[in-house]
């Protein structure tokens, strides 16, 4: 027999090898486990995995996937996902968001994605908004892969638009004239000589903000921390002026006695605040509203953020997780299991089928502009460094300066050697190239 008939007998049996072993391995119970944060949080949420879970068996029949919930915030759930690893018990199927994937990937918990999803034909790379993988990939590998997209806009209520005699801005307003909305909407009603409905909340812990200015936390692809450049500087002050010199956001002082700002806004005392889209189909606001995206300053900023799934570093059946991380994300199960109960999806395709079925056209089409001209990840761009920069950041921002005890550049100054040493040590222990 010729050498070409001899590989071609080979592969063949190669094949049918491979098939046979396929046969056998699912012919007994084949048990995966998947861990969620959202289990015991969202019933809407647990129901549509479960939905997902119920039509992969179907085509699996001898496959079980049981939900494992180790904590339901940040560090309960990442110390149960650590012991048990630990442990030899850790689930196969890991919930994974930017916070949560910067404590796994580094101490090899989770694996890489990416040959999965190369061989995988079914995985509609080219339907995923390109930001959502910012987070879940780090020295080219993808540890993760994007299932729920968060994404935050402007609300402006439409009744104190009315009321102070305000049209509804588009969304190419400049900084400049977003003030001048700030400055109508802001009024005295009782006659006290202090404003009791403000134009503007007062948010300052929004780090994307910083990217209207043209600044970003990170510089030089990550290496450096650039809260000290002009641009950084600049939106700090912007933000801090409408509340010291313009007076049309609150101070900490009158937010707490108004019982906070999810309170004012809710009870029509803020004219336009900055809000996760999911209080929409949770009904949060009673006014009608409309929905804008943030001023440009010197350009556009816009952001949302991602969860997803990782599949663990120790799991025995590594390539039935992925099938069913696949069966999960595909077109028709992402929409009828997740999309039409008010979540909204990584993918294009699956959103524009329809999001939030409950909401009006309006809505859905200002949300679907959003994810579109989206510019920034903003918990994918804060893990490329340490979080407890960014919390170190945050803390002074609704402290120290707020209250006026430091001028921005002087804390910004003040907290640059720490920053950036905690990021040399991050990158110089996790990256290829620091």
């Amino acid at each position: 027999m010729h050498l070409r008939g001899k590989m071609v007998l080979l592969f063949l049996a190669t094949m049918l090898l491979t098939v046979l072993c396929a046969q056998m391995v699912l012919s007994e119970t084949v048990k995966l486990t998947m861990a969620h944060w959202m289990f015991p949080r969202s019933a809407a949420y647990k129901e549509g995995i479960e939905e997902a879970i119920a039509s992969f068996r179907a085509k699996y029949p001898n496959v079980e996937i049981e939900l494992l919930v180790p904590g339901t915030s940040n560090d309960p759930f990442i110390q149960g996902i650590k012991t048990w690893y630990v442990a030899g018990n850790s689930p196969d199927i890991i919930g994974v968001d930017a916070v949560k994937m910067q404590s796994f990937w580094p101490d090899g918990i989770l694996l890489d994605l990416n040959p999965f999803i190369e061989k995988d034909p079914s995985f509609r790379f080219n339907m995923i908004y390109p930001w959502t993988w910012e987070g879940m990939v780090f020295n080219g590998k993808r540890y993760g892969v994007p299932r729920e997209v968060y994404h935050r806009e402007l609300f402006l209520n439409n009744d104190l638009f009315a009321e102070g005699g305000v049209s509804i801005p588009s969304n190419d307003w400049t900084w400049n004239e977003f003030v001048d909305y700030a400055r109508k909407l802001t009024r005295d009603t009782d006659g006290d000589a202090t404003p009791d409905i403000w134009g503007w909340q007062s948010a300052y812990t929004n780090l994307y903000f910083l990217h209207a200015w043209g600044g970003s936390f990170y510089i030089d692809n990550g290496r450096k921390v650039g809260l000290l450049m002009p641009e950084a500087i600049e939106a700090f002050e912007q933000l801090l002026a409408l509340e010291r010199e313009m007076r049309v956001a609150p101070t900490a002082a009158q937010e707490k006695a108004a019982g906070g700002t999810t309170a004012m806004t809710q009870n029509s005392k803020i004219a336009i605040f900055h809000a996760d889209i999911y209080s929409i189909p949770s009904n949060t606001y009673s006014f009608d509203y409309t929905l804008r995206l943030f001023p440009i300053a010197k350009q556009r900023a816009v952001s949302s953020f991602v969860n997803g799934f990782g599949i663990s570093s120790a799991s025995k059946h590594p390539e039935l997780a992925w099938a069913f991380l696949s069966h999960l994300l595909s077109a028709d199960v992402l929409y009828e299991t997740f999309v039409k109960r008010d979540y909204v999806s990584p993918f294009h395709d699956v959103n524009s089928r329809g999001i939030f079925p409950s909401s009006n056209d309006k809505i859905r089409q200002q949300i679907m502009f959003g994810l579109n001209a989206t510019t920034v990840n903003e918990h994918g761009e804060l893990v490329i460094g340490p979080m407890e920069n960014a919390t170190m950041v945050r803390n002074e921002l609704n402290t120290t300066i707020r209250e006026g005890k430091e001028p921005v550049r002087q804390v910004m100054e003040r907290l640059m050697p720490v920053l950036q040493a905690n990021l040399d040590e991050f990158r110089s222990s996790y990256f290829v190239n620091p």
